[in-house]
C-alpha cells in the first residue's frame, strides 16, 4: 500500500483540525478508498483512540513550547529592562558631569578668571557654541527654580 495516500487522507482534514471528527472521517476514507481497508475494518477504534493520543500528546508539546517561549520573552523583557535602567542611569551621570564642567566654567568666565574664549576652547567649542550651551543650562536652571516655587 501507499502510505503517501494515507498522509495526503489526513492531510485532507485540515478543515476539521486535530479532532475526533477529523480522524474518524480519514478513517473512512481510507476504508472507502481501500487504503489498508482490512486493517482499519478490524483496527478501526485502536487506530482512532491512537491517533487521538497522538494528537493531544502533539498539543501538550506545543503547549510546552508556547510556555518556554513566553519564559524566555519575559526573560528577556527583564533583562531589556534592567539594561535600560542602567543605560539611563549611565546617561544621567554623564549628562550631569557635563552640565557641571560648563557651569564650572561658567563660574570662572563670572569671576573672572578665565576669558569666554578660554572657556570654549576648555569645552572645545567655538565661543558661540559654549555661549548657547550655558544659556542652554542657565535657563534649565532658572526652569527648575521658577518650578519649585
Amino acid at each position: 500500500m501507499n502510505d503517501d495516500r494515507i498522509s495526503a487522507s489526513f492531510y485532507d482534514t485540515k478543515q476539521y483540525g486535530r479532532t475526533e471528527t477529523a480522524v474518524i472521517q480519514t478513517v473512512d476514507q481510507c476504508i472507502s478508498q481501500d487504503i489498508l481497508k482490512d486493517y482499519f475494518i478490524r483496527k478501526r477504534t485502536e487506530v482512532i483512540g491512537l491517533m487521538l493520543a497522538l494528537f493531544d500528546s502533539q498539543e501538550v508539546q506545543n503547549m510546552y513550547e508556547e510556555s518556554i517561549k513566553e519564559e524566555g520573552r519575559e526573560e528577556g523583557r527583564k533583562e531589556g529592562r534592567e539594561e535600560g535602567r542602567e543605560e539611563g542611569r549611565k546617561e544621567g551621570r554623564e549628562e550631569g558631569r557635563e552640565e557641571g564642567r560648563f557651569r564650572a566654567l561658567w563660574s570662572m568666565i563670572k569671576k573672572h578668571r578665565i576669558t569666554p574664549a578660554e572657556a570654549a576652547e576648555e569645552a572645545g567649542m567655538t565661543v558661540e557654541e559654549f555661549e548657547k550651551k550655558t544659556s542652554l543650562l542657565m535657563s534649565e536652571k532658572e526652569t527648575a527654580y521658577q518650578d519649585q516655587i
